[in-house]
């Protein structure tokens, strides 16, 4: 496995790039495109992603604890089975994302756009989300 702490990823093009049992540990990255990357076994914490683009982000199962994410377009991302505490995001686009079966206690969604399953009535189609807090404003 491969452990990246304290590491800031400026305007780094990481298209299609795939991580397998990487730990991400007081780690930056701004302004970055990760469109397309696989993420598997991926464990972020104390992180913050910035401005960047997540289309079609594949992270199923991964792993996130204190992380911030502000103004992230992840469109069409896959975030099944993510497991999260103390997750905060802040204007990101997560339209047509995948949340199916996620774990997000205590999440804090401010100002963000979301797949419209979201908005659902059946609680079988939401991700866990005990005690969060979401504050919607549709884009």
């Amino acid at each position: 496995s491969v452990t990246f702490a304290g590491c800031v990823f400026w305007r780094v093009n990481l298209t299609g790039s795939v991580w397998e049992r990487v730990r991400l540990l007081d780690v930056r990255f701004e302004d970055c495109d990760l469109s397309g990357a696989r993420w598997t076994d991926v464990s972020l914490e104390r992180a913050e992603v910035t401005g960047s683009r997540l289309l079609g982000l594949q992270a199923a199962g991964v792993r996130l604890r204190h992380v911030r994410l502000t103004r992230v377009h992840a469109p069409l991302s896959v975030w099944q089975r993510a497991d999260a505490a103390h997750l905060h995001l802040n204007g990101c686009d997560l339209s047509e994302a995948s949340l199916m079966d996620a774990k997000l206690p205590g999440a804090v969604l401010r100002d963000c756009r979301l797949h419209p399953d979201f908005y659902s009535t059946d609680p079988a189609e939401h991700p866990d989300m005990t005690e969060a807090w979401v504050l919607l404003e549709k884009l």
